[in-house]
């Protein structure tokens, strides 16, 4: 009976593949099969244009699939893997090649090279022949791998040549087209406005699923959140080439779409959400201070709690108190809310408009971000440090942040007249009102949500946080306070307010 033979086809880029090709290859596999009485089996893994020198194919590819397909026993045991060469398997770092070549041939499946016409196989008992497999094959791996190497240091030296002499060359952004000469880019207007839509969206605090959904519909994209997240944290849309090899960011390299500004105040508005709870956002926005409350007695977050069948207001409450960490007891939310807006917005006896108003310094917008890479940069040197058998993608990604962190820390400051606000403070809770009054009267809510994602927006771009503390009650008035933290200002300055205890309203407020 004869054995059964599968044939594993490899190409490193798309540009390799051709019909003739992987016929070639193919022929070869099924001459070998015939000479040598194996039943080639028409099911051939291939892996066309997937790289072998980060295992993709091992990961990600056909290869994958048949490590699979043997340990569920859908390939079976004593059948033969037939291959051009063992460079084919992997040209990975040796710690991460050996295995795969190991894993394969324990598993009761042999392997035939049809350059040299050699069989690796366990059928070999004596610790010699085993000895002398194991050797030769590693020897394929590392001369594989060195190649690899020199190919990619070749690659990157010559796209660093090019880049000095000015050529554009690498992946274009979709917003861009590069001219003939590859020295510069022409703007593709149509695709550019809707990068900048996207970036106004967000900046009225409209959330990434949100906006791919408007994406969706509006031009018939089939984007995620992810997709849209990635967009929003690209630097390209400022100008800025951020290499993935570890050079050195390229300032105004491309042409900018949008103002700087602009850029990290969306950053900024999206670095105020990490660490919150994730999930699907509220149409009404009913918590205009997502991601700034933390508690003034322990300084964890706040949780913000809808109303619901046992509590009738909503409210706030530090997330260690919940957990029982800590002493916080619950702050109305409604109460709240207006007290902030009332005294930040509206009170003339303290004018923080007037610090609201101004733009906070570009160090002290990229903070988080900074601060969020230094997070990224500590767990890539944990994983360096864990062992990996095949560093040298994570080496390139830490330089890659590395370079990133130093580009944010030596941004240039702005000009000391650009605004934060889309609209005066004034204007802006004057529409908030109006359309909490029209909601009332049993209009439309659509206007109050889109007032309430601006006064977030506004408030997150400008704050850096605000500490609640615990109410207190005596007799019928519940006692409150907050701290507010301004984005690139010192100082906390305090208030204290009261409001009255709810009557007859079930839940915690009452104290009850």
């Amino acid at each position: 009976m004869p054995k059964i033979a599968y044939s594993y086809i490899r190409f490193s880029t798309k540009k390799q593949v051709t019909d003739s090709s992987i016929d070639v290859q193919l022929v070869r596999a099924r001459e070998y099969a015939a000479d040598h009485g194996y039943d080639l089996q028409e099911k051939s893994y291939k892996d066309l244009g997937c790289s072998g020198f980060s295992n993709k194919n091992v990961r990600e590819g056909a290869l994958g699939k048949f490590l699979e397909a043997v340990a569920e026993g859908k390939v079976a045991k004593g059948s033969t893997l037939i291959i051009e060469n063992l460079d084919r398997l992997s040209r990975a770092n040796p710690w991460d090649a050996l295995p795969v070549f190991l894993e394969i041939v324990n598993s009761g499946i042999d392997i035939v090279t049809l350059v040299d016409k050699q069989l690796y196989t366990r059928k070999d008992t004596t610790a010699t022949n085993a000895a002398m497999t194991i050797f030769a094959s590693l020897m394929v791996l590392v001369r594989a791998h060195e190649e690899s190497v020199s190919k990619s240091d070749r690659a990157k030296k010559g796209i660093r040549k090019k880049l000095l002499e000015g050529y554009k060359i690498g992946k274009c952004p979709a917003w861009l087209q590069p001219t003939e000469d590859r020295k510069g880019f022409t703007i593709v207007e149509e695709q550019a406005n809707i990068v900048r839509e996207v970036f106004r969206m967000r900046a009225k605090s409209i959330g990434s699923l949100r906006i791919a959904q408007h994406l969706n519909m509006t031009y018939g994209w089939t984007w995620g959140s992810p997709q849209v997240a990635r967009l929003l944290q690209n630097p390209a849309v400022i100008g800025t080439r951020i290499s993935q090899i570890g050079g050195e960011p390229l300032l105004d390299h491309y042409p900018p779409i949008i103002s700087k500004m602009e850029f990290y105040a969306v950053r900024q508005l999206m670095s105020a959400n990490i660490g919150t709870k994730r999930g699907r956002r509220a149409e009404d926005e009913p918590n205009i201070f997502t991601g700034l409350l933390y508690c003034g007695l322990c300084g964890s977050r706040m949780r913000f709690f809808r109303a619901n069948k046992n509590v009738s207001q909503r409210y706030v409450r530090c997330d260690a108190a919940v957990n029982k960490r800590c002493t916080s007891t619950f702050v109305n939310y409604d109460a709240f809310e207006k007290e902030v807006i009332g005294w930040l917005l509206l009170d003339q006896d303290e004018d923080f408009v007037a610090v609201l108003d101004k733009k906070p310094t570009r160090q002290a917008m990229s903070a988080a971000e900074v601060k969020t890479l230094h997070d990224q940069r500590d767990r890539l040197i944990e994983l360096l440090s864990a062992g990996l058998m095949n560093t040298a993608p994570v080496v390139e990604k830490l330089n890659a942040v590395e370079m990133q962190i130093q580009h944010l820390q030596t941004l240039v400051e702005p000009e000391p007249d650009q605004r934060l606000f889309a609209e005066k403070a004034w204007a802006l809770v004057e529409r908030h009102e109006d359309a909490s009054l029209a909601v009332a009267d049993g209009e439309d809510p659509k206007e109050l949500h889109v007032v309430r994602r601006e006064l977030k927006a506004a408030f997150q771009g400008s704050l850096e946080r605000i500490n609640v503390f615990p109410e207190t009650r005596e007799d019928d008035t519940h006692f409150c306070k907050f701290s507010v933290q301004f984005r690139g200002y010192d100082g906390s300055p305090e208030r204290q307010y009261t409001r009255p205890a709810l009557k007859n309203v079930k839940g915690v407020f009452n104290g009850r």
